[in-house]
């Protein structure tokens, strides 16, 4: 007993340790799965605000390159030809604003900007033209596209750098093409003079036309809550400020119109301060960021790679623990068994051995004379050598059917006569505790000349361990009578044998543990019933090696009746 509480106790604190380690194993893995579904998440969040700041600058280039293509003089004359512009200003050097086309049509708009506006914050803002130098224009090249990444597997964090670096290069690139796209409109626009040619030859001596007109690069900027694209001119040697008042509720709707399908839940807010491009949200063409909130919940499933790994894992674990208890578990029973089977044989084996000494003693030693007495001693180790062959044949025979090397011998019989063979031997065991054998229907009925075929001698074990059983545990019932009863079953297939006596039945006994081998203590084996257990199990096997069975029939009050069940002899081959 402790040897098997130890044993339990190794098992659970193995199975302990180790279903901690695949735990931390299992919660560390899911972790990282989830991390690296997150990082996904942000990469994918990421990829689409890139393409998403790029359709918006590629919307808002053709726009900047229009006003800042116009040429300073026609700037307040020429018709607005965007609906996202509510009108075109100049800001004079003390700060007052003009706008001659528009004035008429919009002149509270214009009041309202003139209040919004303060001159020194736009001059901080603007940069400045150096007198007397043009603008240069920039070699013009093909706008960068997207740069398209291929997909490999990283981890979460090799994903985040990878995209950070992907967005800086990003912004570079749409920035070059937005310059280059307002450098075009410049170029390739009749309407501006050249800033490389000088000042161009005329017939009459005009100071004006002396002097040539300049622009600075048009900058978009916020001021007073109002989004503005403003540059610095320069008209007849006089310094300006012209700029176009934006529509900028129009014009958000609009931006995130163009990318919806990508950003759902997208929102433009005015940036303050420099573009940075390490925050990869920031828009070239106009002071905007963008905030792309979160992407549409998807369906994700829940069944992904990692967690049919640790679900198989698992189950594989549970599977190995459970099969090693029951392992254990027969194993340990086994070996109670086993020590119970020794002890039960080795006082089984010493009773008559004892007995067998003693009386040799006696007998050689001539302290016996009497015939009657010497018949008697004679009787007794007859009986003892007889218990002893009884018992040495059960163990045998049940080790022969463990390693199926009792094959079965099967011949045509006749019930009756195999029972009247054996008859004597039942009958003597019976008579050794002063009980008698019946057979019912009485031995010239007709059932008894049923044919069998089947193993004579498995059959004699198994109604010898029957009638013994019958003998150890019924001897002191008022009734000694032991019945055997043969009989058909309803459909003629199955004949049957019952063995029925008056004693006290089972009682507690275990069902289970009937006719299972090597149930009894030595204990029980040195009580009133000597035996190891071992005749009702070895009785089962052989009956279905027969292709029969041996199984127990309740129903009396007092008692106990087992039946062999045999098929009979015209449906066995």
């Amino acid at each position: 007993m402790n040897r098997a509480r130890a044993s339990w106790l190794a098992f659970g604190l193995f199975s302990l340790i180790l279903l901690g380690s695949i735990a931390g194993i299992s919660l560390a893995l899911l972790r990282a799965e989830q991390a690296r579904a997150k990082a996904q998440q942000q990469a994918a969040l990421e990829e689409n605000v890139r393409l998403a700041l790029w359709r918006m600058d590629s919307a808002l280039a053709p726009l900047v390159a229009q006003e800042d293509a116009r040429s300073p003089r026609d700037y307040l004359t020429s018709d607005v030809a965007s609906p996202l512009i509510y009108m075109h200003f100049e800001m004079d050097k003390s700060g007052g604003l003009s706008s001659p086309r528009q004035a008429a049509a919009k002149r509270d708009r214009l009041r309202e900007l003139q209040a919004r506006l303060d001159r020194q914050v736009v001059e901080q803002q603007l940069e400045p033209m150096p007198p007397g130098q043009p603008v240069k224009m920039a070699s013009v090249q093909l706008p960068k596209q997207p740069v398209k990444v291929a997909s490999v597997q990283l981890s979460g964090q090799q994903i985040l750098n990878q995209q950070q670096v992907l967005n800086r290069q990003e912004y570079q690139a749409r920035n070059r093409a937005t310059q280059q796209v307002v450098q075009m409109a410049n170029m390739y626009n009749p309407s501006r003079p050249s800033k490389t040619k000088g000042p161009k030859k005329i017939k009459g001596p005009k100071i004006k036309d002396l002097v040539p007109d300049e622009t600075g690069s048009m900058r978009a900027l916020w001021s007073g809550g109002e989004l503005l694209l403003l540059r610095r001119a320069r008209l007849q040697g006089l310094p300006r400020i012209q700029g176009c008042w934006l529509d900028w509720s129009r014009l958000r709707r609009d931006l995130l119109d163009e990318v919806k399908d990508l950003l759902p839940r997208a929102e433009l807010v005015p940036r303050r301060g420099e573009a940075n491009p390490e925050q990869q949200r920031t828009l070239v063409a106009l002071p905007l960021d963008l905030l792309p909130g979160a992407l549409l919940p998807q369906n994700a499933s829940a069944w992904s790679p990692a967690f049919l790994t640790l679900l198989l894992a698992w189950l594989g674990v549970l599977g190995a623990l459970v099969a090693t208890a029951i392992l254990l578990h027969g194993i340990l029973a086994l070996s109670e068994r086993r020590a119970a089977f020794v002890s039960a044989v080795t006082h089984e084996l010493r009773t008559p051995l004892t007995t067998f000494r003693l009386y040799a003693e006696m007998l050689a030693e001539g302290m016996v004379q009497e015939p009657e007495q010497l018949r008697h001693y004679h009787r007794t180790l007859l009986a003892e050598a007889e218990r002893l062959d009884h018992l040495v044949h059960n163990v045998l025979g049940y080790a022969r059917l463990e390693q199926s090397r009792d094959g079965v011998r099967r011949e045509d019989l006749v019930l009756g006569d195999l029972v009247q063979r054996i008859r004597p031997r039942l009958e003597h065991r019976l008579e050794q505790v002063g009980m008698r054998l019946l057979l019912e229907p009485e031995s010239s009925g007709a059932i008894w000349r049923s044919p069998l075929r089947s193993d004579p001698e498995a059959i004699e074990r198994i109604l010898f361990n029957l009638v013994d059983n019958a003998a150890k545990y019924a001897s002191a019932a008022e009734d000694k009578d032991v019945r055997l009863w043969a009989g058909l079953s309803p459909d003629g297939r199955t004949l049957m044998i019952d063995c029925l006596d008056a004693g006290p039945g089972l009682g507690q006994v275990s069902k289970t543990n009937l006719f299972r081998p090597f149930t009894r203590s030595a204990e029980q084996a040195a009580g009133k019933a000597p035996g190891v257990g071992l005749g009702l199990a070895l009785s089962r096997r052989l009956a279905r090696r027969l292709g029969g069975d041996l199984t127990h029939e309740p129903g009396k009050d007092r008692g106990t009746s087992f039946r062999l069940s045999l098929p009979s002899g015209s449906q066995t081959s």
